[in-house]
């Protein structure tokens, strides 16, 4: 544990993996004990027992240290968002990703501007990854933000149990900003049902061509 330890305190000058030695052979009447920890900057060739006596190897992680995203996120459009760190889970199949408010925990629930992925509960999520290793992971994910909510936190979950906990999530360093909506509008006067005057607004040159129509929520 100490030598594993020590690994994730220089994990930042690219620490990855470690082996212990821990060996006592006689020395004349006395037995004689060789303690070494050796760290490395790749992964791990063996973990657990070596075919060495007294040599035990591993490797840290999964360590979170951000995320990124290929495009820059936009409006109610799908684009790819990768967890970064060391040691994450290699395989596609169980790990999970969601989005929180920026100000939440990840044992808060996804808000509904999020559309991918999609989350039955605050702790069951759809959705692997399309691409993985373990230095990154990748996700897709699609957010319409509305009223100044823009601003999201990353939950990730490795996957090593199923993710159904709020304490098998963990927060990726970092806060993902995404647009809100081009265009908004909003009465400028009460609504009924003989009409009504409002206001529309946006980023645009002009606004000669500009079309509006209601639709249903719900």
């Amino acid at each position: 544990c100490a030598c594993e330890q020590l690994c994730l305190e220089h994990y930042a000058a690219g620490c990855r993996s470690w082996v212990y030695l821990d060996l006592v052979d006689a020395e004349g009447e006395a037995d004689h004990t060789h303690q070494m920890c050796y760290l490395q900057t790749g992964a791990e060739m063996r973990t657990g027992s070596h075919p060495v006596a007294g040599f035990v190897s591993g490797a840290i992680g999964p360590v979170l240290t951000g995320f990124s995203t290929v495009t820059t996120p936009a409006y109610n459009t799908v684009f790819s968002l990768s967890v970064l760190g060391a040691g994450l889970p290699a395989s596609a199949n169980n790990q999970r990703v969601k989005l929180v408010p920026a100000a939440g925990g990840c044992d808060a629930a996804q808000p509904r501007s999020v559309a991918e992925p999609e989350c039955a509960t605050a702790s069951i999520c759809s959705g692997t990854p399309t691409a993985a290793t373990s230095s990154a992971n990748t996700f897709t994910v699609r957010a319409a933000p509305a009223d100044g909510a823009g601003s999201f936190g990353v939950c990730y979950c490795a996957g090593t149990e199923a993710c159904a906990e709020a304490w098998q999530w963990t927060r990726v360093p970092g806060v993902l900003a995404v647009p809100e909506a081009p265009f908004c509008f909003a009465p400028r006067e009460a609504v009924r049902s003989s009409g009504f005057d409002f206001e529309l607004a946006g980023d645009a040159a002009t606004n000669s061509n500009w079309r509006v129509k209601f639709v249903q929520v719900g």
